[in-house]
């Protein structure tokens, strides 16, 4: 009897999916160029704004705004955040609000 192993060559990859209910169709939304699939990160809405909470490795967590739906380049970083906790932990907590002066 021969017995093989396979291996398995799998590829992550994190992204925004949106649905168009008009349109009926999905549509990808980009990341900001400094976001990767290696970040952990949660999405969420902020303002009435698409917002992602990036925890960078190692030091800090970045709050972005997409400020006009689906465009890339309307993506903000409006603060980053000291990193108090674990960083390779998976708790992040979406801010309540944003001032005015993005505090």
């Amino acid at each position: 009897m021969i017995l093989s192993r396979g291996t398995w060559n799998i590829t992550f990859e994190r992204k925004i999916v949106g649905f168009d209910l008009v349109n009926d169709i999905f549509k990808e939304i980009e990341l900001p160029e400094e976001v990767n699939n290696y970040d952990n990160w949660n999405l969420g809405t902020l303002e009435g704004c698409l917002s992602l909470l990036v925890c960078c490795r190692g030091n800090q967590v970045n709050l972005w705004i997409m400020k006009e739906y689906g465009v890339k380049e309307s993506w903000t970083k409006m603060v980053v955040i000291p990193c108090f906790q674990d960083p390779d932990s998976n708790l992040l907590s979406m801010p309540l609000i944003l001032s005015e002066d993005g505090q």
